[in-house]
């Protein structure tokens, strides 16, 4: 009886570790018509260099939908440079992302844009992605608005 227990509690923790592991590579989960907010933090931006920064989002809804993504940026230091703000969204875990939305920002002004996926998408992985012209500047996203919809 003890081995049997002893096996039944190994694997609840093994699945536990694993469930665990694949929820890391989310930032958030958002299921339909809810919004959710992400204030800032020391990471949350691109720093020097890093050229990239990215923020990933799972859906609980599969229903098809848009994506509302709202961000209030602030331009912290450095060289003025474009960064390329991009929506992208996928059905399954393994697959590649496809651009839904493409924005550029200047830094060296703060700023407040909103992309709206171009239409409704059965896509359960959304991703916003910022990638900057070089690795000199400083820029920080204060605040982001994730909101699923029709």
């Amino acid at each position: 009886m003890k081995k049997i227990l002893f096996v039944l509690l190994i694997g609840f923790f093994a699945t536990f570790t694993t469930v665990a592991q694949n929820d890391a590579q989310f930032d958030a989960f958002v299921g339909y018509n809810q919004t959710y907010w992400h204030f800032d933090d020391a990471n949350n931006g691109l720093t020097a260099g890093d050229s990239t920064y990215t923020y990933t989002v799972r859906s609980l809804s599969l229903d098809e939908q848009k994506l509302k993504y709202y961000c209030e940026a602030d331009s912290v230091g450095g060289t003025a440079n474009a960064v390329t703000v991009q929506m992208l969204s996928k059905c399954f875990l393994d697959e590649n992302y496809t651009i839904r939305e493409t924005l550029t920002w200047t830094t060296g002004v703060d700023t407040t844009f909103e992309l709206v996926s171009d239409s409704v998408h059965l896509s359960e992985y959304w991703q916003i992605k910022f990638t900057g012209a070089d690795d000199t500047f400083i820029a920080k996203i204060s605040k982001s608005r994730f909101k699923f919809g029709k």
